[in-house]
C-alpha cells in the first residue's frame, strides 16, 4: 500500500522517510505531503483513490498467499478481514500488543490499544485531507 501511495501523489520514498524520521506530528506530514505531491488530483480523483484502497482485496495467486499467511498471523479467528485496509488494521491493532481475537473478547486494556491503532492515519484520510480547502484542519 505504501508503493501506491507514493505513486499516487508523486513522492519519492526516501523523501518521505527522511521526513518521517524527524519524529514530527500527522499535520505536519500532511502539510509536507500536499506542498511535496507532484499530483494534487482533484476531490473526484482523490475519492475515487481513497475508495479503491479501502476496497482493495488481494487478486492474485501471490498476493492471496501473503495476505492469507498476515490473515493467519495476526487474526485467524477473525471474521472482518477482507481487505487491505481491513488487515492494515489489524496489522496496526497487533503491532500496538493487542490480539488478533474477535472484538468484545478483549480485555480494556486491549481495547485501549485497538482505540489507540484505530485513530491512526489511513492514506484515503490523508487523501481527503490533501483535498480538503477550508475543513478546519490544523496542521500542528
Amino acid at each position: 500500500m505504501d508503493r501506491r501511495f507514493l505513486n499516487f501523489v508523486g513522492i519519492k520514498a526516501a523523501a518521505l522517510k527522511k521526513q518521517l524520521a524527524t519524529g514530527r506530528g500527522d499535520g505536519v506530514f500532511l502539510a509536507w505531503i500536499a506542498a511535496n505531491a507532484k499530483f494534487k488530483g482533484t476531490e473526484l480523483e482523490i475519492a475515487q483513490w481513497s475508495a479503491y484502497v479501502e476496497m482493495r482485496v488481494p487478486t492474485d495467486p501471490e498476493t492471496r498467499e501473503y495476505f492469507n499467511a498476515q490473515y493467519r498471523k495476526y487474526g485467524p479467528k477473525r471474521e472482518d478481514i477482507a481487505t487491505f485496509v481491513d488487515l492494515l488494521d489489524l496489522d496496526d491493532y497487533v503491532s500496538l500488543g493487542g490480539k488478533g481475537e474477535a472484538f468484545g473478547t478483549e480485555s480494556q486494556a486491549e481495547q485501549n490499544a485497538r482505540d489507540k491503532a484505530s485513530k491512526l492515519l489511513h492514506f484515503s484520510q490523508v487523501l481527503s485531507c490533501l483535498a480538503c480547502s477550508g475543513c478546519g484542519y490544523e496542521n500542528k
